[in-house]
């Protein structure tokens, strides 16, 4: 009788970790991508008189069509099923003039808000170096799930400015958003 008490529970044991497992096998790990452009010498130009320490500055809004709803179905998904979405990655790059850098900038924070969502802080870099023309920003790790799934989100960057940037200076903002999702949750 005992070697069949033990029979049913390895059977059991085993269909449990086989779903476990399964369940795993399931689960959606995608990166997004969102590319924006921004011209910030249209709100500090040259006739912008900035202290000797400098200044803060908030540049407009980037509306962000999310997509959402094609990633759930692309990915055969729901809300519901929607672990988390972090933002992985956000990268600033001079592309104007083609040998600019962000030497007039000290200090750049970016948040995240949507239609009904408070203004959050999702990435920052509190100490821009000299001479270069691309910049990481470290993520607060906040998890975006409800703004990914407005239609629209909006990143906003304060940055800290020094002095005002070259004329018709074009800088690229990168972000990628990771999404985790599984269809069996």
């Amino acid at each position: 009788m005992r070697k069949v008490y033990i029979l049913i529970f390895l059977t059991l044991f085993g269909i449990i970790t086989g779903c476990s497992k399964l369940q795993s096998l399931t689960n959606i790990e995608v990166d997004i991508p969102y590319n924006m452009q921004t011209d910030p010498y249209n709100i500090v130009d040259s006739t912008i008189h900035i202290p000797g320490g400098g200044q803060y500055f908030v540049l407009p809004s980037f509306p962000i069509t999310t997509n959402s709803k094609q990633f759930l179905t692309q990915y055969n998904t729901s809300t519901a099923k929607i672990n988390s979405v972090k933002l992985t990655n956000l990268s600033m790059n001079i592309i104007q003039p083609t040998n600019g850098n962000f030497n007039f900038i000290k200090k750049v924070e970016v948040y995240i808000y949507a239609t009904g969502l408070p203004k959050i802080k999702v990435a920052a870099n509190e100490d821009i170096g000299t001479n270069i023309n691309s910049v990481t920003l470290t993520d607060t790790s906040a998890d975006l799930k409800s703004y990914f799934l407005s239609d629209t989100m909006y990143l906003q960057m304060s940055a800290y400015f020094t002095e005002p940037p070259a004329p018709h200076t074009q800088i690229n903002v990168n972000a990628t958003m990771h999404l985790s999702a599984n269809p069996l949750n």
